[in-house]
């Protein structure tokens, strides 16, 4: 994927202090949303894969899907399911809005 086409990255805000996250951000020079684990608890979707040690450690179904979900908004959909690469685990979600 075309990193231009990346307009913003997206995480739990348990997350909001991880170096590795803010570090990729700034050297891309793309922003981060932080998504309240409010909003993460009473998102549901069929197309989230839910984690078993995600869910007993922090209360919630996901992070990198449930978070690229809705920071892309409504409508939006997932083009890359979540994997996993040297302990980072990463998703993609697309807008059916124009931002």
């Amino acid at each position: 994927m075309d990193k231009s086409r990346i307009n913003m990255f997206s995480s739990a805000e348990i997350k909001k202090d991880e170096q590795g996250i803010l570090e990729l951000s700034k050297e891309l020079n793309i922003p981060v949303n932080f998504v309240d684990l409010d909003r993460l608890k009473l998102f549901t979707s069929k197309d989230i894969q839910e984690s078993d040690f995600v869910k007993s450690k922090f209360g919630i179904a996901g992070v990198c899907e449930p978070s690229a979900l809705i920071t892309a908004g409504f409508d939006s959909k997932l083009i890359y399911k979540k994997t996993a690469f040297d302990g980072v685990t990463v998703s993609v979600a697309l807008s059916k809005n124009k931002k």
